[in-house]
């Protein structure tokens, strides 16, 4: 098998999918492309809000494009989309084939598929071809496979193994149960593109190589923006694909345990393993009492899923003019003091980086955010301290 970059082919179910808002911007620069069903491109969504970002992007382009309806002809709409998509990323070089079969399609043969494989390689020469089968469901039947067209693209996905050099099988996605499962009894629920997803990205993606993670809110997400972008390596590469993964992070949030922060932390330390150190910038509304037992509850938290971890504490910066409304002078006050005392009472927390401060040309029109100019200055800071 070749190892080179990457390109991912799946093949529509005939039910299409709500377009949903994308928050990513394509650059071009991936070099994983799909062609897939609307399973496949839900799974691709999941892969980006893992932190994923060397595939096409889960553009809505595709419908009931079935092992037969590619095989059909050449000059079809599906093939004028993946044409699009890899002139548009020129690097794509491997495939990932996601078989995707109707159970009323039973014509569907080992010809079809190949009929396909030689029309990706005439796209692209040398490319290295993943094939996986749906995900099985563990409950229920979907209606528009059966359990035919699951099986049948089993078989298939190892005959095209067998048969093939530049094929080999790709990752084994679900199963789907009920929790992964769509009301409809075939696509993908939000958890289930989570889920699927980060099969999709531990099978393709190399883990990361960060030593220093970080807790907080927005501001403490537009600062590691500005610390990437002045060069810094040491701290957990931001998901791009959900700038808002941290957005309202106070500390009493995530003391409460709010499912969405502490799954986007979980999916960050599974792709950094290496993380043993801990950067909390501490958010603390003005209307936020934030105790220091509120506190200690997130310190425990991380303590039991990185055993001899290192924080560094961080109040938010003050404002030269100005007061941010949603912290006002207190939240910064009571910011700096759960600081102070979480370093006093904790061998292993210190005091971090002092950032800021924010003068007019570092803070957004809201008086609160960082400009662009705010995160490249208060990320150099950052880098100044972990490197």
């Amino acid at each position: 098998m070749h190892y080179k970059t990457f390109l991912i082919v799946g093949i529509l179910l005939s039910a299409g999918c709500v377009g949903e808002k994308q928050e990513y911007e394509p650059t071009g620069n991936a070099t994983i492309g799909y062609i897939g069903c609307s399973n496949t491109r839900e799974t691709v969504e999941g892969y980006y809000h893992n932190g994923g970002s060397q595939m096409w992007h889960y553009d809505k382009r595709y419908d009931s494009g079935t092992v037969v309806d590619w095989a059909r002809d050449a000059e079809s709409d599906y093939w004028e989309v993946f044409d699009d998509l890899t002139d548009r990323n020129p690097r794509t070089k491997i495939i990932w084939w996601e078989l995707c079969i109707m159970d009323g399609e039973r014509e569907t043969s080992y010809e079809h598929a190949a009929i396909v494989l030689d029309r990706i390689r005439e796209r692209i020469p040398d490319a290295v071809i993943y094939v996986s089968p749906l995900a099985e469901y563990t409950d229920g039947v979907c209606e528009i496979t059966g359990t035919w067209g699951l099986e049948k693209a089993q078989e298939l996905a190892s005959e095209l193994d067998d048969k093939n050099e530049d094929v080999s099988l790709g990752p084994v996605l679900g199963p789907m149960t009920p929790e992964f499962t769509r009301e409809d009894g075939c696509h993908l629920s939000q958890d289930g593109k989570w889920n699927l997803g980060r099969q999709l990205r531990k099978f393709f993606d190399a883990p990361g190589s960060a030593t220093v993670g970080y807790i907080g809110c927005s501001n403490t997400r537009q600062t590691i923006d500005g610390y990437r972008m002045v060069g810094g390596t040491e701290i957990w590469e931001p998901n791009q694909a959900s700038h808002r993964d941290y957005d309202s992070g106070s500390v009493e949030g995530w003391a409460r345990m709010e499912d969405n922060f502490w799954r986007n932390f979980d999916i960050y330390l599974e792709w950094n393993p290496n993380t043993t150190t801990m950067w909390w910038e501490l958010c603390v509304p003005e209307d936020h009492a934030t105790p220091y037992e509120g506190a200690v509850v997130v310190l425990n938290e991380v303590r039991a899923r990185i055993p001899g971890v290192t924080f560094y504490v961080t109040p938010l910066p003050d404002y030269t003019e100005g007061v941010c409304r949603i912290t006002g002078t207190a939240g910064i006050e009571r910011a700096r003091a759960l600081a102070l005392e979480l370093d006093e009472r904790n061998e292993d927390v210190l005091m971090g980086p002092e950032l800021g401060p924010m003068t007019p040309e570092y803070t957004d029109a809201d008086g609160c955010h960082l400009t662009v100019e705010g995160a490249r200055a208060l990320g150099e800071q950052l880098k100044e301290f972990f490197g």
